[in-house]
């Protein structure tokens, strides 16, 4: 092969590179220029011929007036009702109403495939705010559940696209999904929802199916907040100060780097998962399930399950500095997890290389469960006390069969009428006793 040949295959694997990388990583936050929209039109949705009473379709006039701005700008969207389907905001373009008063309302006439709002898709959406306006998907009307109509589809080619104030309700399918559909194929990357709520989604909440640097703020909903990949294409998910009933959490087996801080969840679902970190957050019950490199730091569970599907495992993960508190409260009875043990605190089959330090453990039944199938399994410094509800109290620690690598050291049992059992494990009782505190 002569040098200039070598030269020419060179920048070929090179500009490959290069190409796979933005593929899988996404661009930098500091790629696109940012526009002043303070320099920019402002123009009036109600100047186009949008109907503010709802009585008419306000489609077209809602695209005319994002249409006119070539080179971006503002819609304002003045209080009212409007009938809008599939209208598609193009970059450099803010979308901005007055409060929950200005309402986007899918005609009950509207099928599958139909939107209120799209980014992306088959025109590029980059540097786009929608703010201050309200969503309804028209679900009661339409008639349809689960299905892919959404409040507003990020699709790909989309990128700077934030969503703030904005109130979601009664969609046939999500609130918000973000995905690589379209013509464009890109990834949607550096999506913002801030201070958004959501409401009767026939779907999700927020479905995260493909998308890279995603922040969710200051935002609740009644559904469930899931990161959904088809591909192993999520990464940098972050989700601080929210509130949603549920949090299901995958990524298709490539380092996702998902974070979750200071928000609250009913249930959650961790599932083929890779790289995720939760930290003061709290919990009526999570399961995890095959997941690998998982950090739970300082949350507030009621019952925490670390159950694989048969013939997978859960590895490298440290739960440490959690409260869990799975007994009587209020009248409504402790959680029965998916192996259908009631009142466990901390419940772990076919568990590997993970470490359980300085949790408090609370439970009616049993402390922590280690069911069959666990290897390198480290529990220290924890306090694991029993407490008094309508279940039998069992045991403080119960091993079901040998552990291999099991190591349990300076932890406190309190108040179980049985202290520990370690039926068949490396561990005889004389040692356990030796290197932990049981106090009935």
């Amino acid at each position: 092969m002569t040098i200039k040949k070598r030269r020419s295959l060179l920048v070929a694997i090179i500009v490959l590179v290069v190409v796979i990388g933005y593929f899988y990583y996404g661009k930098t936050q500091d790629h696109i220029e940012k526009p002043d929209f303070t320099k920019l039109p402002i123009v009036n949705v109600s100047a186009f011929g949008a109907d503010a009473n709802g009585s008419t379709d306000s489609s077209r006039a809602f695209q005319k007036a994002i249409d006119s701005l070539i080179d971006g700008g503002t819609v304002q969207v003045p209080k009212g009702t409007y009938q809008v389907k599939n209208v598609v905001i193009k970059s450099n373009t803010q979308l901005i109403g007055e409060g929950a008063n200005s309402l986007l309302k899918l005609p009950s006439s509207s099928k599958v495939w139909d939107m209120v709002l799209i980014t992306g898709g088959n025109v590029k959406a980059e540097n786009v705010i929608i703010s201050d306006l309200a969503i309804d998907g028209s679900a009661d009307e339409i008639g349809l559940r689960d299905v892919q109509m959404h409040g507003l589809d990020i699709q790909g080619g989309s990128m700077f696209v934030q969503v703030n104030r904005v109130h979601f309700r009664n969609t046939s399918g999500d609130g918000i999904r973000m995905t690589e559909d379209g013509d464009i194929g890109t990834v949607p990357q550096f999506i913002s929802i801030d201070g958004s709520t959501f409401t009767q989604a026939g779907r999700q909440d927020i479905a995260v199916v493909h998308a890279y640097d995603v922040t969710v703020t200051n935002s609740t909903g009644t559904g469930s907040l899931d990161i959904e990949p088809e591909k192993p294409l999520v990464k940098r998910v972050t989700v601080t100060d929210s509130n949603f009933g549920r949090l299901d959490a995958a990524s298709a087996d490539r380092a996702a780097q998902i974070i979750v801080k200071n928000s609250h969840f009913q249930d959650s679902l961790l599932w083929n998962l890779n790289g995720m970190h939760i930290e003061k957050s709290t919990f009526r019950f999570m399961r995890v399930s095959s997941a690998v490199d998982v950090t739970l730091q300082n949350n507030s569970f009621k019952m925490l399950e670390v159950f694989p599907p048969s013939g997978k495992v859960s590895r490298n993960l440290t739960i440490t500095g959690n409260q869990i508190d799975n007994t009587t409260q209020d009248g409504k009875p402790a959680v029965v997890g998916t192996a259908d043990e009631a009142g466990v605190g901390l419940y772990m089959w076919n568990t590997r290389d993970t470490v359980v330090s300085e949790n408090t453990i609370r439970a009616e039944s049993v402390g922590v469960f280690l069911s069959t199938g666990n290897a390198q399994i480290t529990l220290e410094n924890n306090k694991v006390e029993q407490l008094q509800g309508t279940l039998t109290s069992k045991y403080g620690l119960y091993a079901v069969e040998k552990v291999n690598g099991l190591k349990i050291t300076q932890n406190s049992f309190i108040g179980w009428s049985n202290g520990v059992s370690t039926k068949n494990t490396e561990l005889p009782i004389d040692k356990l006793l030796a290197v932990n505190t049981i106090q009935k």
